[in-house]
């Protein structure tokens, strides 16, 4: 699409002077150095040098599996932009979990509690969890026959401003509280509803 259709696609009642001054924005935008001038916050984990190459920071946790993610983002006058998941990528990383469901909940009052939940197998669930408003302590608990670490919970807060996801695998017992009010959660999971192997 050329910066003239562009324009005139998102502005369709402005005039060619003003539609001129639009794509003269647009053209901005797209360059290139306008790109690489972007930032990026930095995460506690990230060294300096990884920013050019490295779309996602990963943190583990004390229990196997539980990761902590948090989406390389890209800043304007804007706002900000990021990838909060991508299929190669999470598969580049050795995290190449089918999700297949995609679920979100709002949650009106501060301190609401939602969980512990599980799914038992066949229908168990791994989860990637992420805040959309607001801001929530999440909880993921090791409910794991046979693992060492059953029983052992690890906790992480996610925010809106801090991007962090926590990813889960299945077997775990999950859940948060909110810590603002009007806080929207959504997560992803690896399989679908099943009302028959719900637990809490």
């Amino acid at each position: 699409m050329s910066d003239t259709s562009a324009a005139a696609t998102l502005f369709p009642h402005a005039s060619k002077r003003q539609r001129y001054k639009s794509r003269s924005r647009l053209r901005s935008y797209w360059r290139p150095e306008t790109t690489a001038q972007m930032t990026r916050p930095r995460g506690p984990n990230t060294r300096a040098g990884d920013e050019k190459d490295q779309e996602m920071e990963l943190e583990k946790t004390k229990l196997d599996g539980v990761m902590i993610l948090t989406p390389r983002a890209f800043a304007d006058d804007r706002g900000m932009f990021w990838e909060s998941w991508n299929a190669r990528q999470f598969e580049e990383l050795g995290l190449d979990t089918g999700f297949v469901q995609d679920n979100q909940s709002i949650s009106r009052q501060m301190g609401t509690v939602r969980g512990l939940h599980y799914q038992a197998p066949p229908h168990a669930q791994a989860k990637l969890v992420r805040v959309l408003t607001g801001e929530i302590l999440d909880v993921a608990v090791d409910f794991r026959r046979g693992s060492p670490t059953f029983g052992q919970w690890v906790g992480a807060v996610l925010s809106a401003e801090n991007r962090r996801q926590l990813l889960i695998p299945a077997g775990f017992l999950h859940g948060f509280v909110t810590r603002a009010p009007d806080t929207a959660v959504a997560y992803k999971c690896s399989d679908f509803y099943a009302r028959e192997a719900e637990g809490a």
